[in-house]
């Protein structure tokens, strides 16, 4: 059995650098608004670019805290013999073991970024017979180790640059 170790992942220094990078924006548009330039094409170039790279540090980390939230207190164990998961939960005390015989399908969401801004953005969700779901984080276990493990159940494999949990 190998138990695997939640990754430390860093939402407050997105969020930080997505601020900062958001209030240098504003100071951009005040300045080009106030410029009196004839030519503010360029000005509103940067504006663009300074605010989508806002929005992508922002976004990262809320994703980041949401895959944290999901992830809290969640240990997963995996049985490579029985082809099992294990998770236990402590913050409330569960436990569940997941087999191939009560998965219905799993989705897989893989991040094609490999650099540490969103490489961790990835999950599996697992859902089982009676409907309901399960989410595994990148944090928790990498999506290569479920869908390696119940490879027949596996029906959507995605890549993107960041997978919100649905």
């Amino acid at each position: 059995m190998n138990k695997v170790k939640l990754k430390k992942i860093s939402e407050g220094f997105d969020l930080i650098t997505g601020l900062i990078f958001t209030g240098f924006a504003f100071w951009l548009t005040i300045m080009v608004i106030l410029s009196d330039s004839t030519n503010k094409l360029i000005g509103y170039l940067f504006l663009v670019i300074w605010y989508i790279i806002s929005y992508l540090c922002l976004s990262t980390a809320l994703y980041r805290l949401r895959y944290r939230m999901v992830s809290k207190g969640l240990e997963v164990i995996v049985d490579r013999k029985n082809k099992t998961l294990n998770l236990l939960n402590h913050l409330n005390g569960t436990h569940q073991t997941i087999d191939k015989s009560i998965i219905k399908e799993i989705e897989v969401y893989y991040s094609w970024n490999t650099t540490p801004f969103s490489s961790d953005l990835g999950y599996s969700k697992i859902t089982l017979e009676d409907n309901s779901k399960v989410f595994l984080t990148s944090t928790v276990l990498s999506q290569s180790t479920v869908e390696s493990l119940f490879k027949a159940k596996v029906s959507k494999v995605k890549t993107r640059f960041m997978n919100k949990l649905r």
